[in-house]
């Protein structure tokens, strides 16, 4: 009986082994720039699958201006809670780690020391990001549903707002101060929906003037779903 259960014990440790060893064998670590994935072309592709693009729901990716760490967040199917994840390049080798739970749609400033959290956002310290902070009563407020905010390097931020029947919202910087945010102008707040707004790094141009500003948002009508570039803000 004994010679049995050793035999028992035995065979389980070697069935969780092997079914580790699948486990790596089927997912190795990824390797090289751009998580181990050929660049992109005009053709869209599944990104990153088995790693990034899996059988959960994940969303708003974006890298680090380096390009050696990739955020994005994930819901479990199975317990249904939302995480923020990361894949960091390690060498030549790329881990995945759990920074926390997911606090509105994780998106980097252009400088990468920020991360925006919706009305949230935390910053970049030594041992990796801070504790979540609010983005003050200017952003944090309860009647407006922010998912998605985006940032350039001069300090212009656009985001969304589902409680509000779906408008995107500016805010620039003056002389150094934050301006309250005011609606985009009706070439961009039309259709049904307008979400998940994205801005390029630069909004001005190096000598500080201002330049025309590229907004990329998803517009969705009751005829057509499209993604569609909108050149120029206004209030």
């Amino acid at each position: 009986m004994k010679h049995f259960c050793s035999s028992i014990i035995l065979l389980i440790s070697l069935l969780a082994v092997s079914s580790h060893g699948c486990s790596q064998e089927a997912l190795p670590l990824l390797e090289g720039p751009y998580l181990g994935q050929t660049p992109p072309g005009l053709t869209p592709k599944i990104f990153a699958p088995g790693y990034v693009a899996t059988r959960h729901r994940d969303y708003s990716g974006s890298f680090t201006p380096d390009m050696t760490e990739f955020y994005f967040s994930r819901m479990d199917v199975d317990t249904e809670k939302w995480l923020l994840i990361r894949f960091k390049q390690i060498g030549n080798q790329w881990h995945e780690s759990v920074v926390g739970p997911r606090v509105g749609r994780p998106l980097l400033a252009p400088d990468g020391k920020t991360m925006h959290l919706g009305n949230k956002y935390m910053v970049r310290t030594e041992s990796g990001w801070s504790d979540i902070k609010s983005m003050g009563a200017m952003f944090d407020r309860k009647d407006w549903g922010i998912m998605r905010l985006t940032s350039s390097a001069d300090g212009t931020i656009v985001f969304d707002d589902y409680k509000s029947n779906d408008v995107l919202r500016i805010s620039t910087v003056s002389n150094g101060k934050r301006q309250p945010p005011v609606l985009l102008g009706p070439h961009i707040n039309s259709g049904n929906w307008t979400p998940t707004p994205s801005l390029p790094p630069m909004a001005l141009t190096s000598s500080g003037t201002a330049k025309k500003t590229t907004v990329t948002v998803t517009k969705i009508s009751t005829s057509v779903s499209a993604n569609k570039m909108v050149p120029g803000v206004r209030q």
